[in-house]
């Protein structure tokens, strides 16, 4: 049979490229059989993913109507084929400081919405990620830790720099809070003597 066939590449040539796709393929044989042909392997297949979509869609449902929704893949070729001009660059760029201005002035949502905007496109941008992390972390988010603590592992120092960014807004309770928590969550930060000058003033 086919399926013997694909048995047999597999065990005479174990290093071949093509081996993965020989034992896929067998799966698939296998898979077709069990199911009582092809037609029904297909309609197996269509449900299994209608399942798969539905119990997507129920997550995101269960998600708050404002949270940052996961990237789907089409989305992420569309940023991929976005062409980064400066116009493009310049309104990232803006994004980042009405961010930053929402932040001082305590509208998380509105500043998690920028910045949900400019990190698909800037994803090392140490910057736009404190500012998402804060945002989170000042809306109460279960997810807030985990993007905290990416932000922190990514660019710490773009963390204590936002600390400052506040403080010069008018913000300094909002500065002092996050400083207070960058210093318990790496207690072994390099600037670790500037951020507590900072913190005793």
């Amino acid at each position: 049979s086919a399926r013997e066939g694909f048995d047999a590449l597999v065990a005479a040539h174990p290093q071949s490229p093509r081996v993965p796709m020989a034992r896929a393929l067998s799966e698939r044989i296998e898979e077709t059989v069990k199911a009582g042909g092809r037609q029904k392997w297909l309609a197996t297949r269509a449900e299994d993913r209608r399942v798969r979509l539905s119990q997507g869609q129920a997550q995101a449902g269960a998600l708050p109507s404002d949270a940052p929704r996961p990237l789907t893949p089409e989305m992420v070729d569309a940023v991929k084929n976005t062409e980064r001009t400066p116009e493009l660059e310049a309104g990232l760029a803006k994004l980042v400081d009405e961010g930053e201005e929402h932040l001082a002035r305590g509208r998380y949502q509105e500043a998690l919405a920028n910045y949900t905007r400019v990190v698909p496109f800037q994803p090392e941008n140490g910057r736009a990620k404190a500012g998402m992390a804060w945002a989170l972390v000042g809306l109460g988010r279960p997810m807030g830790a985990r993007v905290w603590s990416v932000a922190l592992q990514g660019d710490a120092g773009a963390v204590e720099k936002l600390g400052d960014t506040l403080l010069a807004k008018g913000d300094a309770k909002g500065a002092k809070a996050l400083w207070e928590k960058l210093s318990q969550d790496v207690p072994n930060y390099p600037n670790k003597a500037a951020l507590q000058a900072k913190l005793s003033q």
